[in-house]
C-alpha cells in the first residue's frame, strides 16, 4: 500500500481526493499541509480523519510518503512540485500544470532528473462514456474523425457548496485562467484523445457574461495537427439553480458517424421544496485517478503525463493570447 499526502486545501478538487484517498484499497492517506485560505477546514478535516495536519507544506516526508496530491494555487504548484522532485515523491498536481510555460517545464526538468513520476488529473479521460467512444474511434470501424465540438459550462467556483474559499479562482496571478481556462482544460484534452493529436493552432474569443474581474466563458476554434478542426465552448455560466454542477458534451462526427457524449456521470435526483439536483452518485473517474496514480508510484507511466499537462497548458495560453490580439496563434510543439 503506497502512503500518500494532500499538500495544499486551495483547490476544490481536493477535498474530493481526501475522499477517495482515505477509502481507496491501494493507497493510506497519512497527512495533510495547508497553509492557504482553507487551513481551518483542512485542520478539520484531518482530525475528523485521524490524519496529521500541518501548516507546514514541506513536511510531509517526516510521514515516509510515497507521493502527494499538490492541491495549491496553480502559482504555487512549481515550488511544491520541485520540492517532491528533490526528495524523490512522486507527484500528482492538479490542473493546470503551471501558469507559464517556463514552470511547466521546469517541473517536467525536475521529475525527469529524479526520476519521479508526475500526473495531472484531468477527468474525462476516465469517465466511462469518454473512455468507450475513444476505444470505438480507436477501432477504425467508424472511419476517420473529422470534427469535433465540445461545450464544457459549469458554475463559478466561489458558489461551491463544500465549504471551501475557493475566491482566488478570481485572482488571474494566482488561477493563471478564467472560466474558460478553468474548465476548458479538461475538454482540452479530451479532445486531443479523442482527435488522438494536439492543437497546432487556436483563435478564441473570451468575454464576462457573468460581471467579475476575469473570464467567465470562451469559445475557441481549434485545428489540430492531424487537420481536425474543432471547437469548444466552455465557462463558468452555469446558474446557482442549474440541476447539474456541470454541463458537458461532446459531439465527433466521423466519415461514417457521429458520435455524442452528454452525460459523463451516472446521477440520481434529489429534490426538494426549493431545489433540484442530480447528484453522481459514482465518481468512477476520481477512483480511477487514484488507482493510476497508485500505478505510477509503483513505477508505471501515467495515463495523463506532466507532457500532456504541459501541452494543455500552451493550448489554454495560446487561447488567451489569442483572444489579446484577434488573431489566430499557433500551439507550440
Amino acid at each position: 500500500m503506497k502512503r500518500v499526502a494532500i499538500v495544499g486545501f486551495d483547490h476544490l478538487h481536493a477535498i474530493a481526493y481526501l475522499d477517495v484517498f482515505s477509502r481507496h484499497p491501494a493507497v493510506e492517506l497519512v497527512g495533510i499541509c495547508d497553509d492557504g485560505m482553507n487551513q481551518a477546514l483542512a485542520s478539520e478535516r484531518a482530525t475528523s480523519e485521524g490524519l496529521v495536519f500541518s501548516a507546514d507544506l514541506s513536511a510531509y516526508p517526516e510521514w515516509a510518503v510515497d507521493g502527494i496530491y499538490v492541491g495549491t494555487t496553480p502559482a504555487r504548484h512549481r515550488e511544491i512540485v520541485e520540492l517532491a522532485a528533490a526528495r524523490g515523491v512522486h507527484v500528482m498536481c492538479d490542473k493546470p500544470l503551471a501558469t507559464t510555460l517556463q514552470d511547466a517545464d521546469a517541473i517536467l526538468e525536475a521529475v525527469r532528473e529524479a526520476g519521479v513520476g508526475l500526473c495531472v488529473p484531468f477527468r474525462p479521460v476516465f469517465q466511462e462514456p469518454i473512455r468507450l467512444a475513444i476505444e470505438r474511434l480507436r477501432s477504425g470501424e467508424f472511419g476517420d474523425v473529422q470534427a469535433i465540438y465540445a461545450v464544457k459550462y459549469g458554475r463559478r467556483p466561489t458558489t461551491s457548496p463544500v465549504g471551501m474559499n475557493a475566491e482566488w479562482f478570481l485572482d488571474p496571478d494566482l488561477a493563471g485562467f478564467g472560466g474558460f481556462g478553468d474548465i476548458g482544460s479538461h475538454a482540452v484534452d479530451a479532445m486531443c484523445r479523442i482527435v488522438d493529436s494536439r492543437p497546432a493552432q487556436v483563435y478564441a474569443r473570451l468575454g464576462s457574461p457573468v460581471p467579475g474581474a476575469i473570464d467567465d466563458l470562451g469559445t475557441a476554434h481549434l485545428e489540430f495537427a492531424n487537420g481536425v478542426h474543432g471547437v469548444l465552448s466552455a465557462g463558468w455560466v452555469n446558474p446557482s439553480a442549474s440541476p447539474r454542477w456541470l454541463e458537458v458534451r461532446f459531439e465527433v462526427l466521423t466519415t461514417t458517424h457521429t458520435f455524442v457524449v452528454s452525460a459523463p456521470y451516472r446521477e440520481f435526483e434529489v429534490v426538494t421544496n426549493e431545489h433540484r439536483h442530480l447528484v453522481p452518485w459514482f465518481r468512477d473517474d476520481l477512483v480511477a485517478h487514484v488507482d493510476d496514480f497508485a500505478a505510477v508510484m509503483s513505477g508505471n507511466p501515467p495515463t495523463v503525463s506532466g507532457l500532456d499537462g504541459r501541452t494543455n497548458l500552451a493550448v489554454l495560453l495560446a487561447a488567451y493570447r489569442s483572444a489579446d490580439t484577434g488573431e489566430p496563434v499557433a500551439v507550440p510543439a
